[in-house]
């Protein structure tokens, strides 16, 4: 093995394993040391590329850091304590869409199950926002009553790994169905981001991106029907591959029997799915989208310019406005990029990529942008490879600065400097992206 293949493991072991043991959500600076550590073990894996010897090394590697990952109590994230207050409540023949944590405790005090989870919620006074499959997940987590918290991260974090290791398998059969190189898959594998955030800090996305892979392999196979039960899963763990239906619909209507195999079976499974648990809650789960664009900001782009300006001419901050119209023109955009794919006929590579070209649209229109949000297009860009996603998946972690006071308060200039970098990145590199997407 080469001398650099040895220092990046090395690097990669070190930065994850320090930021995901050592350093509370607070330690900015640890944080941060850490997360560059690891990346600089990432950077020289990728500038390896073909030079690797051998995968499985690397695999082994991965596989090892997200078993240790499995016995580490996540740090930097508290949303397992929302996770075990659902699967509780469940368990206590409470539906969790019916009441807030703050206004069940209200009404029912002692009563209520697990009460010492209460302080540990990060959002007691919101509805709970977890789709189907995600209570299931927290039904299971909880169904031994009593159990410490430790073993319950256990659980579900083995659950998490089971996730990553049919990701991988099938990423690599979709890069052989595509005839590209098997290395492509560690880009996904061994980012310091995808370790961190969903094995590390147990973020759901994990199911979601489980559940796209295995969608795409089945579009690569020709089994629609499959495709689409995969396609309503994912959007059972979280909503936002709703964002790919015009992409999907363009790319699938001019296919004949594949196309009403596919939008049947997706409809029919997600009609199962969301049905029988939300009918008598919708009104509330809208209420917590409804916040979500409303009220919660951070780390954001294009909406912090348009928060300034708001603050300019307004006086004061026009979320309430702003938030609900960016997501809209995030709509658009996608519809627009869908529409092209029609009239293209696109191959199913170049779909990936729009996916992963839509998906960075509703990010930059964004009011909120979490480090795990990037899980999304850090998969995508396996089979596109553009370097700026890798620069963000890096500078994202600056927003743990905001976590250094309470309450949260961001630093406006890291905010400014992340997106600055990334912006100057996509522009070095937009010819190589725009010669990219016209050759697939």
């Amino acid at each position: 093995m080469h001398w650099k293949d040895v220092l990046a493991m090395i690097s990669l072991l070190a930065g994850i394993l320090c930021c995901t043991l050592i350093p509370e959500q607070s330690d900015f600076l640890f944080i941060i040391t850490s997360v560059c550590l690891a990346f600089v073990g990432f950077s020289i894996l990728i500038s390896r590329g073909q030079k690797l010897n051998s995968l499985a090394p690397w695999v082994a590697l991965g596989l090892l850091l997200r078993v240790l990952m499995v016995f580490i109590f996540p740090n930097l994230s508290d949303d397992i304590f929302r996770f075990i207050w659902d699967g509780a409540l469940w368990h206590h023949g409470v539906h969790p869409f019916a009441w807030t944590p703050a206004n069940y405790v209200a009404e029912h005090g002692s009563l209520a199950p697990f009460a010492d989870l209460f302080p540990k919620l990060n959002s007691p006074s919101y509805y709970s926002i977890y789709p189907p499959v995600c209570q299931g997940i927290f039904y299971l987590i909880t169904l031994v009553d009593g159990i410490e918290y430790y073993w319950i991260s256990v659980f579900l974090k083995l659950c998490i790994f089971i996730a990553e290791i049919i990701s991988l398998i099938y990423l690599l059969k979709i890069l052989r169905h595509f005839r590209l190189p098997d290395f492509y898959a560690l880009a996904y594998f061994l980012n310091p981001l995808i370790i961190i955030e969903l094995t590390g800090n147990v973020h759901f996305e994990v199911f979601m991106l489980c559940f796209l892979v295995l969608m795409i392999y089945a579009l690569c196979v020709d089994r629609y029907l499959i495709a689409g039960l995969f396609f309503a899963l994912s959007v059972a763990v979280k909503l936002l591959p709703l964002m790919f239906v015009p992409l999907l619909f363009f790319y699938l209507v001019g296919k004949g029997r594949a196309f009403w195999l596919f939008v049947l079976s997706a409809a029919l499974s997600l009609m199962v799915l969301f049905v029988p648990m939300f009918i008598d809650h919708y009104l509330n789960i809208w209420q917590s989208i409804d916040l979500y664009f409303q009220r919660f900001e951070f780390n954001a782009s294009v909406y912090y310019l348009g928060r300034a300006i708001g603050y300019l001419f307004k006086g004061y901050n026009v979320i309430a406005f702003l938030g609900p119209m960016l997501s809209i023109l995030a709509m658009f955009a996608i519809v627009f990029i869908g529409l092209r794919t029609y009239k293209k006929r696109v191959s199913l590579l170049h779909l990936i990529n729009l996916f992963n070209v839509s998906f960075l649209v509703y990010l930059s229109f964004a009011t909120t942008v979490h480090p795990w949000y990037l899980a999304v297009p850090l998969l995508f860009n396996v089979f596109s490879r553009w370097k700026f996603i890798w620069l963000w998946s890096l500078l994202i972690f600056l927003s743990y600065s905001a976590y250094q006071t309470e309450p949260v308060e961001e630093i406006t200039c890291l905010v400014f400097f992340e997106y600055l970098l990334v912006l100057l990145a996509y522009i070095l590199e937009r010819k190589t992206i725009q010669q990219g997407l016209r050759h697939v």
